[in-house]
């Protein structure tokens, strides 16, 4: 075995980072004794990788050893507790009622269907939907542990998934809008005549998606992110965190629907005070496809070629600060590619917006 530091942090982090996803994975069912004493080791291994920074020669390798045979120790005993939990959950389902795990396994279906809206298509066709509907049972199931057959309404069950999640993001997104674009409640004539100049300016070019600060980032406005923590990391039970791959980095379709709940929320203050906008089919489908269409034009503006995503980087953080926001670590920031100047990004997203609006 190599004693170069370099090598011996290197499996330290190896160990270290599967010790911290079995945590996130098993946390919530992890008893709280033994949680507590999981995070204490995690914690302590963070520290011993932070400390190896500061020395040199003898004592960096010294304390390089012992930092990967804490943090290999560290991984055994997650492992083991996470087992412990995982054999406990199967013995429990084996003597689970039919119905029960018919339940239970609906409730995965729901779930795992409501993403599909999210990374798959907000307004899918009705082919699409009879095609999601015939798949997500079987990914269910397995997701969940069980073979069982789908119940006679599971048509049914699926077919509010999709617009009770809308009604769900807008109630979320209203007040970020209110709050962070800056409308006033207030039925005075100023306010209205502000609130309407407002509405103008913000959607102009699609200017509500710049950051609010002087650099003016294009999809850097804090409403965003904002939207898509309480939406999809509110906690770790949200579907960021429990459907992690479908959600890193940021697909660009939940960012185009986040783009257009805020469209919509922006649209309610158009005469001046507030008045309620359905987010739907027929007034929004075209808005979604535009931002949709924006974000992924950025491939027709020469800036990107199969081997980068010039937004990579900005969906890996979207996401990386999601899971802060659900009390995690961040995700794989790994493999993110070559990255253009942001002054370039800045010009093809400027148009892109420009063409999908033609």
């Amino acid at each position: 075995m190599t004693y170069f530091p370099s090598a011996q942090a290197k499996k330290g982090d190896g160990y270290l980072d599967e010790a911290r996803n079995l945590r996130d994975q098993w946390g919530q069912m992890i008893p709280s004794g033994d949680l507590t004493a999981v995070k204490n080791r995690i914690t302590m291994a963070t520290e011993m990788r932070h400390g190896l920074d500061g020395k040199i020669g003898l004592s960096k390798i010294t304390h390089a050893r012992m930092y990967r045979k804490y943090s290999k120790e560290t991984l055994r005993v997650v492992k083991t507790t996470s087992d412990r939990v995982r054999d406990a959950e199967f013995i429990a389902h084996v003597h689970e009622p039919h119905d029960e795990k018919e339940r239970r396994v609906v409730r995965k279906a729901e779930a795992i269907y409501r993403t599909y809206f999210s990374y798959k298509d907000a307004f899918p066709t009705p082919e699409q939907k009879l095609g999601w509907g015939k798949a997500v049972w079987p990914v269910a199931c397995t997701a969940t542990g069980t073979d069982i057959a789908p119940p006679a309404n599971l048509a049914e069950v699926l077919a509010d998934v999709g617009s009770h999640f809308f009604a769900d993001m807008k109630k979320k997104i209203m007040p970020l809008v209110e709050r962070f674009y800056g409308f006033d409640t207030s039925k005075a004539q100023e306010s209205l005549n502000d609130n309407i100049a407002n509405v103008q300016n913000l959607k102009t070019n699609s200017a509500f998606i710049n950051d609010d600060r002087g650099d003016k980032l294009p999809y850097r406005h804090p409403t965003i992110q904002k939207a898509v923590n309480v939406i999809w990391f509110n906690d770790r039970s949200s579907d960021g965190i429990v459907f992690q791959s479908n959600f890193n980095p940021m697909p660009y379709e939940a960012i185009a629907l986040v783009l257009a709940v805020i469209e919509c929320c922006i649209d309610e203050w158009s005469k001046g005070s507030w008045a309620e906008i359905p987010f739907t089919y027929e007034d929004y489908k075209e808005v979604y496809s535009r931002h949709l269409e924006a974000l992924k034009g950025l491939t027709t503006q020469g800036l990107s070629s199969r081997h980068c995503d010039p937004l990579h980087k900005l969906r890996q953080g979207i996401y990386n600060e999601g899971r802060k926001h659900a009390g995690l670590a961040s995700g794989n920031t790994k493999n993110e590619g070559l990255h253009w100047p942001q002054e370039r990004v800045n010009a093809a997203c400027d148009a892109a917006l420009i063409a999908s609006s033609d």
